[in-house]
C-alpha cells in the first residue's frame, strides 16, 4: 500500500492536472490522520491541542489568498531551492524529499507543535511531486508542488472553518 502510494507520487501521469487530481487527495488526507493521531497523543499527555494556535492565519479573504496562493507560491521557491541543494549531495530522491519534508515541517512546527505533524507528510508529497515532474520541466515541477500546496492548505482552511477547533479534539 505505501509502495503503491509512493510510486503515484514519484510517476508524472500524461497530464499535470490528471496528476494534480489524483495526487492532492494523497497529500491531503495521510496529513489528516497524522494530525489526528498526533493530537490524540498530545492530549494524552496533557499538551495544549487548541488548532488553528495562537498566531495561526485566520480565514479573513486576504489571510485565505495569503494561505492559499501567496504561501504556496514563496514555499515552493524555497522548497525547490532546497531540493536542489540536496540533489547535490547525490541523496536518493525519497530522501530528498524526506528530508525537505522534516525541514519544511520543522518550520511549520515553530508556528505550534501540532503544525509539524500537519504538515510534514503534505511537504514530502510536495516534495516528490517536485522532484516526479523536474524531469519533465522546472515549470511543471513547480506548478505541480505549488497547487498541490494550495490544495492542501485550502483543505485545511475549510476543515479549520467547519470543525474551528481542527485537531483539538475539544
Amino acid at each position: 500500500m505505501i509502495r503503491g502510494l509512493l510510486t503515484t507520487l514519484e510517476t508524472p501521469s500524461p497530464s499535470l492536472a490528471r496528476y494534480i487530481l489524483r495526487v492532492a487527495p494523497l497529500t491531503v488526507l495521510p496529513s489528516f490522520l497524522i494530525l489526528g493521531f498526533a493530537a490524540v497523543v498530545f492530549r494524552l499527555l496533557g499538551r495544549d491541542t487548541t488548532f488553528p494556535a495562537e498566531g495561526a492565519p485566520s480565514t479573513g479573504l486576504l489571510d485565505l489568498v495569503g494561505v492559499v496562493v501567496a504561501g504556496p507560491v514563496l514555499e515552493t521557491l524555497g522548497l525547490a531551492l532546497v531540493l536542489t541543494l540536496l540533489g547535490l549531495c547525490s541523496l536518493p530522491v525519497r530522501w530528498q524529499a524526506a528530508v525537505a519534508a522534516l525541514l519544511w515541517g520543522a518550520l511549520h512546527g515553530l508556528f505550534h507543535p501540532l503544525w509539524f505533524f500537519g504538515s510534514v507528510w503534505g511537504f514530502f508529497a510536495f516534495s516528490a511531486a517536485f522532484l516526479a515532474w523536474r524531469r519533465v520541466s522546472g515549470r511543471h515541477a513547480y506548478v505541480a508542488a505549488a497547487t498541490l500546496h494550495g490544495v492542501h492548505n485550502l483543505a485545511v482552511v475549510i476543515v479549520a472553518s467547519v470543525w474551528p477547533q481542527g485537531a483539538g479534539l475539544e
